[in-house]
């Protein structure tokens, strides 16, 4: 099971990438930052503010094997929000592209 230890919201001094949409974090942009632990390990995760809000709107991370959530669990949990929002079937849009529409959708 992954423990979150430490958690804070933050303006990045350097680029990024997000963990979840694995999209530039640029400088000056808020992001969250998680420090975790799984199996006596620990490691930093870093994230969209809105990507963290998106996937704990969308995704059961009891669901998720060991606790914690994948760049694959955020990226079906948008596919499968976006589809259900548009009616639409998701080939050939980009993450971005259903990430904007998720995004307005759930206030984000």
């Amino acid at each position: 099971m992954t423990n979150v230890i430490s958690q804070t919201t933050q303006k990045a001094r350097k680029v990024h990438r997000c963990n979840y949409c694995r999209k530039p974090i640029e400088i000056g942009q808020e992001y969250t930052r998680q420090y975790n632990e799984f199996d006596g390990d620990t490691f930093t995760w870093k994230m969209h503010t809105y990507c963290d809000q998106i996937a704990q709107k969308l995704i059961n991370f009891k669901e998720c094997d060991n606790g914690g959530a994948t760049s694959d669990d955020f990226y079906w949990s948008v596919v499968y929000k976006y589809e259900e929002i548009t009616g639409l079937v998701s080939n050939g849009k980009s993450l971005t592209e259903m990430l904007d529409v998720v995004r307005k959708e759930l206030g984000v």
